[in-house]
């Protein structure tokens, strides 16, 4: 993972290494007393954190180990904000500057989804079964009585399919979907590339604006993989520094403001079914930068609900991706927008980092502890290992646990950690993934403790 925030290390307190606990009721070892001299001068944020937290702990009846030997890493500035957004739909204007940019002025045509002849031989198949030729086949529960519903609507389809091989201009202005929401969607071409644009504003679920080319997107987004997985040495077309100059360029041209790349990645590019990859590149993510602070970049999107909750529950993160193969943006999307961050505080009063640590300490063990009752119903033990290598201080978007409209971005830690599991017997062994994550494993509210989980937000 490459990252754009520059680090000042600076050794003004340590803290020494945890005693290890077999409980939620972990206790941290004897702190140092920071030494800190009075300078009246405004000075870096970083002075006022150690450079590095070490410790050990192990709950869940020894089914949990935590080894922290992690840098501590803080954004180069002298204070952290806090600031309020919320959530906004696309505009028209977006949409439009976003298919000039992509299409060149070219026409936006319909998906062709299917076309007369497969519509036709969809209908034949219909009434054959009216006329009890061959079996009724219908999809869910449906029966002989639906039938003729079924035939009157795929008629409809009919009168508006095209032909095999026609192109028929798309409405390049947002229009109501049928099952919620409105959309621009469509395809182009340029340059000998067949280009999908697909914009929605659907606020019960996720607003979005993707771009692809053929061969290197779905409506999923970029099918984009880390280089390294790629199964026989890959050679990339270009250096990061061209492609990032080529993702810098789309997003100054689609005028989407104070964001900055926050993470980058050597990718290949698989279509779906195929079995060679289609190029290779870089892709980027961008995130919002609030008072020259930028929110951390993160694999969590947001994306996940309650149980029981409807999706109307949801906010997932705001998310720019862009992807650079052969010195061409080859996909694009921006999800989930905000609006212009309203500052309520430009210097947020931080806890310091030994209580921050303490709290680690305890509610690692405590967030999970479920793994005992999960190995119960699993009938045996998997040991889980979590490595601290980093605990950075950044920004992240929160809201209220019922309101999914309004959101704050507030500094947190995040703790980062390579994880593994493994069967505690041989035998079930083949029951356990025992590969290796690189994932947050506790994220702490650096102004009052709380605890926050990324996946949902709150």
């Amino acid at each position: 993972m490459k990252r754009n925030i520059s680090i000042i290390l600076a050794a003004v307190m340590f803290l020494m290494l945890f005693t290890g606990c077999t409980s939620a009721s972990a206790e941290a070892g004897t702190q140092a007393e920071p030494q800190l001299t009075e300078n009246k001068s405004r000075k870096m944020l970083s002075e006022s954190f150690p450079d590095s937290f070490s410790g050990r702990w192990s709950g869940a009846d020894d089914c949990l180990f935590v080894n922290a030997d992690a840098k501590v890493l803080v954004p180069e500035t002298e204070t952290m904000p806090i600031a309020t957004v919320q959530r906004r739909n696309f505009t028209q204007e977006e949409v439009d500057r976003t298919l000039e940019i992509f299409l060149d002025g070219g026409t936006l045509y319909k998906e062709l989804g299917m076309t007369k002849p497969q519509v036709q031989e969809r209908l034949d198949e219909y009434y054959a079964m009216q006329r009890r030729e061959i079996p009724l086949s219908l999809d869910g529960d449906k029966t002989m009585d639906d039938l003729p519903e079924i035939i009157e609507r795929w008629e409809g389809y009919l009168l508006e399919a095209p032909e095999e091989g026609e192109r028929i201009p798309a409405e390049t202005l947002f229009r109501s979907q049928e099952y919620g929401g409105e959309v621009v969607e469509g395809f182009g071409e340029l340059d000998g590339s067949i280009i999908h644009i697909h914009a929605i504003n659907y606020p019960e679920f996720e607003n979005e604006i993707l771009m692809y080319h053929e061969g290197f997107g779905d409506m999923n987004g970029a099918l984009a993989y880390p280089i390294s997985e790629y199964w026989e040495p890959l050679e990339n077309g270009m250096s990061e520094k061209e492609a990032r100059n080529a993702a810098d360029k789309l997003i100054e041209e689609l005028n989407i403001n104070d964001v900055l790349c926050d993470d980058a990645e050597e990718v290949f590019f698989m279509p779906n079914g195929s079995e060679k990859a289609s190029g290779t590149g870089f892709k980027f993510e961008y995130v919002r930068n609030i008072d020259g602070v930028p929110l951390t970049y993160t694999p969590e999107n947001g994306f996940s609900a309650v149980e029981n909750s409807p999706f109307d529950d949801i906010w997932a993160y705001e998310r720019i991706t862009v992807c650079v193969s052969e010195g061409k943006v080859v996909s694009f999307r921006w999800a989930n927008p905000y609006t212009e961050p309203v500052l309520e505080n430009t210097s947020a009063e931080l806890l310091p980092f030994e209580d921050i640590a303490d709290i680690f300490a305890k509610m690692i063990i405590v967030t999970n502890d479920d793994i005992r009752e999960i190995n119960r119903k699993n009938g045996f033990d998997i040991i889980h290992t979590m490595d601290v290598d980093t605990a950075e201080l950044g920004l992240m978007r929160v809201r209220d646990r019922e309101d999914h409209t309004i959101g704050e971005i507030i500094p947190v830690w995040d703790f980062w950690a390579k994880t593994r599991a493994a069967a505690a017997e041989k035998k079930d062994a083949h029951l356990v993934y025992d590969g290796e994550y690189y994932e947050i494993v506790l994220t702490i509210n650096a102004l009052d403790g709380t605890i926050i989980d990324r996946n949902l937000g709150y």
